[in-house]
């Protein structure tokens, strides 16, 4: 295992680099983080689950989406790593709303070692007055030195926004397909390629309507329908069923009410073998604003597979007027956790989609989250939260077959989480961002949840060199994973990942990127027996369309 100090002295000889260049390009005054001039077409992907382990290979982290801490700058387009500004409270899943997101028309392509191979692809696009609409089409693959190491995935992605009178219609489809092997199966050497396969289908589609205007009795809707299918070459199915009907009444301009009726139904079958995993849903809320404070009280009449129980919803948030500005929130929340088959392929793809047992979740969770912004340069925030789950969901090595993960679950488990960031905007061309998490898992019985880091740091560099170059470098750091070998909990090494992006725009419609990964070349496992991908790079052209 490397030294932390090895790791260390490598991320800062990046930044020096980073912050010369920086002092270098100060010499072009007008020299500033342009969306309109620098075009990273990689961050025109759609947000989409995608079913991946921990490789790093060329790709857009997936976002953490259980608690955001905020960052309060504008943050240019083409960063690889995101944090995100805290949301307030919206019990109704009557967000805001996005407009004016249909991606313009490009094609990138993009080749590099390891046979990676990158292709993306935005046509057809349009928005007008009336209609909105998105088509995206995506392909990736790579193939490392072990043997069937080795995957490809292919994603086609719509989006459609039709404005009729006071309604506004939604439909968002989307169409992944992902071919991989269970490279860490034992005995790989004397295995056949289709013992090892996995072809994973998923086909998903929402429909949503909106009415932009109160009808007569002063109600605003959004109702939702959702539909998933994911589909393994095995013949293992799991289809989804969503249903949302949220309601709102402002009865002034500092109250408001609102229900909500939501159900999720999921259909897990395998030859003869069916399961069940249904909860149903109808929440109350009052919302009331005071001032710098605004109040949300709320309770949830839930049926669930633990039987019926009342999930309470209580906020705080308040926002300071200081001269240092500071948003406070304090929460106490209950929710439902489904782990379905579908939400447990997106963090472990390794998962035995023959072998599935459903443990459906009760959280309660309490969190104080503080943001403060100081001055237009600098950004940090804290959050800690206690966690209570009746039963957690978590991957267990396949002792039997020794070639992936079954899911098991931890009963009355607990979880203190600590979160922070600090986001530095050092010039108009440097800007500096880190963010750690930590969790500290417990339980009456003392187990170890395995298979799960309990620590991640993430730092990032972006710097504007020239008016046509940017450079991007990155660090992340997984550690305190523990697996059980041999009937022993062991601890894994940690995961660190060195990765930078080298940009530069050769007129307006044309931009060329070289993507590093895994500078380190650590292939440490995220999960036990399957190594990660070693040092990777791709070279990416893109072209723009008008």
């Amino acid at each position: 295992m490397m030294q932390p100090l090895k790791y260390t002295t490598c991320f800062l000889v990046v930044l020096l680099i980073c912050c010369f260049t920086s002092v270098m390009a100060q010499n072009y005054a007008d020299t500033i983080i342009n969306n309109n001039t620098i075009q990273i077409i990689q961050a025109y992907k759609p947000v989409v689950k995608a079913v991946a382990k921990i490789e790093f290979y060329p790709k857009q982290a997936n976002v953490d989406t259980n608690y955001r801490i905020g960052l309060h700058y504008k943050v240019p387009q083409q960063q690889l790593l995101y944090t995100y500004k805290s949301v307030p409270i919206n019990p109704l899943a009557l967000g805001k709303e996005l407009k004016g997101s249909a991606l313009p028309n490009f094609v990138s392509l993009g080749y590099g070692n390891l046979s990676n191979l990158q292709l993306q692809a935005s046509l057809f696009n349009l928005h007008s007055r009336h209609v909105e609409q998105s088509l995206y089409v995506y392909y990736n693959q790579q193939k490392a030195a072990l043997p069937f190491q080795q995957y490809n995935d292919a994603l086609v992605y719509y989006h459609l926004m039709r404005v009729r009178s006071h309604w506004n219609f939604y439909l968002d489809a989307n169409l992944e397909r992902n071919n991989f092997y269970y490279f860490g199966a034992d005995s790989i050497e004397q295995k056949q390629a289709g013992d090892i396969q996995q072809n994973l289908f998923k086909f998903s589609t929402t429909l949503t309507a909106r009415n932009t205007a109160k009808d007569k009795y002063g109600l605003l809707y959004k109702p939702s329908l959702t539909f998933s299918n994911v589909h393994t070459i095995n013949k293992a199915n799991e289809f989804s069923l969503g249903i949302l009907l949220p309601a709102m009444y402002e009865w002034n301009a500092q109250t408001k009410l609102s229900a909500s009726l939501s159900s999720n139904m999921a259909f897990y079958r395998f030859d003869t073998l069916s399961k069940n995993n249904i909860y149903t849903q109808l929440q109350f809320v009052c919302q009331r604003t005071y001032k710098s404070l605004q109040f949300d009280l709320g309770l949830a009449p839930t049926i669930a597979t633990a039987g019926f129980k009342i999930l309470p919803t209580f906020a705080v948030l308040w926002n300071t007027k200081y001269k240092v500005p500071l948003q406070v929130l304090f929460e106490h929340k209950g929710s439902v956790i489904a782990n379905n088959l579908s939400d447990l392929l997106v963090d472990n793809k390794y998962t035995n989609p023959v072998v599935f047992n459903y443990f459906q979740s009760i959280k309660t969770s309490t969190k104080l989250q503080i943001d403060a912004s100081i001055g237009d340069h600098i950004s940090a925030g804290i959050l800690v939260a206690n966690e209570s789950y009746d039963q957690f969901a978590f991957f267990v090595r396949d002792t039997f077959a020794k070639m992936n993960f079954n899911v098991a679950a931890q009963q009355q488990v607990n979880n203190l989480l600590l979160m922070a960031h600090f986001n530095y905007q050092v010039t108009k061309t440097l800007q500096l961002i880190n963010e750690f998490k930590k969790y500290n898992f417990s339980n009456l019985s003392g187990t170890t949840i395995l298979n799960f880091p309990t620590f991640s740091f993430r730092s990032h560099v972006g710097v504007q060199a020239l008016r046509k170059l940017y450079i991007d470098a990155g660090l992340t750091l997984l550690s305190g994973q523990t697996s059980n070998l041999a009937n022993r909990d062991t601890k894994m090494d940690p995961f660190v990942d060195l990765s930078g992006l080298v940009q530069y725009n050769f007129k307006p419609k044309i931009d060329f990127q070289l993507k590093f990964n895994n500078l380190l070349n650590n292939t440490n496992t995220r999960w036990y027996g399957y190594s990660n991908f070693g040092t990777n790079f791709v070279a990416v052209i893109s072209y723009k369309f008008k």
